[in-house]
């Protein structure tokens, strides 16, 4: 046995050891008839837990009072065991992506979204709004939304766009769609699984979108987008992303959403006949 663990790597070594720790931690607090909230009280580092509280630390000291020496230090153990346990945690985490800044830091990948984001939102809307000027404001914790000066069409303008846009809207063709015959920017998506629509290749979402008109922002919330790919999104040389591209359809009405993109694919389909 001993053999067989020795030739092992240390990280499987100690992954074996914590679970044996966790066993006998479980098993011991049960034989002493206490509770984590005792095996907090004796740790300094976990003493301000709301679990480790005066009564819990008052038992355990009275316990100790009460046994010669080797035997508190059975009990003192129990605190041995959760530190290591502890410790074993923090290392694996830190070792890992679940350590959520080093993850960030090493890879960046909140500020890359938030570059490709802003500079993919700012040439839709500049392509398609040219006479609207808007900022486009993409940080990390930015909510979709719009702000503006109401008072004046030359007023600031701003839209606020999550920095996670690039994934979630514009590398699925959903950047941007026609309503009301105005081309409206697609803030923010939400996928609804329609079963019914599945053989049909057409998906819904919930979406928020943000109309121009005589310089003034409008944004459309709780919409329906039907979507139908035409052509599926595209990683070329470098990394660099073609978005798919597809046949869009917004309205307040989920019927709505779904006739007029079904005209749209019938229309897509006789222009290629044509064609």
């Amino acid at each position: 046995m001993i053999k067989n663990i020795l030739e092992q790597s240390s990280s499987v070594i100690s992954e074996k050891v914590n679970r044996q720790n966790i066993i006998l931690l479980k098993q011991n607090l049960i034989c002493y008839g206490l509770d984590i909230g005792h095996v907090m009280a004796m740790d300094y580092t976990s003493s301000k837990n709301p679990l480790a509280t005066k009564e819990k630390e008052k038992e355990v000291a009275h316990i100790k009072s009460v046994l010669p020496y080797t035997a508190t230090q059975c009990i003192s153990n129990l605190s041995n065991l959760y530190q290591s346990i502890r410790d074993h945690r923090e290392f694996n985490r830190k070792s890992s992506i679940l350590d959520e800044k080093r993850f960030l830091k090493k890879f960046d990948i909140i500020k890359k979204a938030i570059r490709v984001t802003k500079e993919k939102a700012d040439f839709w809307w500049s392509t398609n709004h040219a006479r609207t000027t808007s900022r486009v404001i993409c940080d990390k914790g930015v909510k979709a939304g719009i702000k503006q000066d109401v008072k004046s069409q030359y007023g600031s303008r701003e839209i606020h766009v999550p920095p996670l846009w690039f994934h979630k809207v514009y590398k699925h063709g959903l950047q941007g769609v026609e309503y009301k015959g105005r081309p409206c920017f697609v803030l923010e998506v939400s996928h609804i699984p329609i079963a019914r629509l599945k053989a049909d290749d057409i998906k819904i979402y919930k979406a928020t979108i943000v109309s121009s008109t005589k310089g003034m922002l409008d944004i459309h919330e709780d919409m329906f987008l039907a979507s139908f790919e035409t052509n599926p999104m595209h990683i070329g040389v470098n990394n660099e992303i073609t978005p798919a591209e597809c046949i869009l359809s917004a309205s307040p009405e989920l019927r709505r959403a779904e006739t007029n993109v079904s005209q749209r694919i019938g229309r897509n389909v006789l222009n290629n006949l044509l064609d």
